[in-house]
């Protein structure tokens, strides 16, 4: 009965443990998407490539269910159930707001 009770105990923690870290194979995830899903920061900082804020990182689910790192984000936006997350990369980064074109000028008259 003592070998038992904690190969029970086992069982019962099963459905929990293989329900966390899943994806559905095709769509994107943001970093906090996935922790809310049962992923830790751990696991996601493996992935990651070196970007340490993972919970801005953005994931793409593969066959099976595995995990691959996609790119950071600005801003992530968490889709309803069954659909892509959204990246809102830095809008900044490659446009020329003309100020910089401004300021050049200012300095030579």
């Amino acid at each position: 009965m003592r070998v038992i009770l904690p190969f029970l105990a086992v069982l019962a923690g099963l459905p929990a443990a293989l329900a966390a870290g899943r994806c559905r194979e095709g769509l994107n995830y943001c970093g906090s998407t996935l922790i809310s899903q049962g992923w830790s920061q751990r696991e996601l900082l493996d992935i990651a490539d070196g970007d340490n804020n993972v919970e801005k990182a953005f994931f793409y689910c593969e066959r099976d269910g595995v995990i691959e790192y996609s790119e950071p984000c600005t801003v992530c936006q968490r889709a309803p159930e069954g659909q892509s997350d959204a990246c809102d990369r830095d809008q900044d980064q490659g446009q020329d707001d003309g100020q910089d074109e401004d300021k050049k000028k200012n300095k030579k008259d």
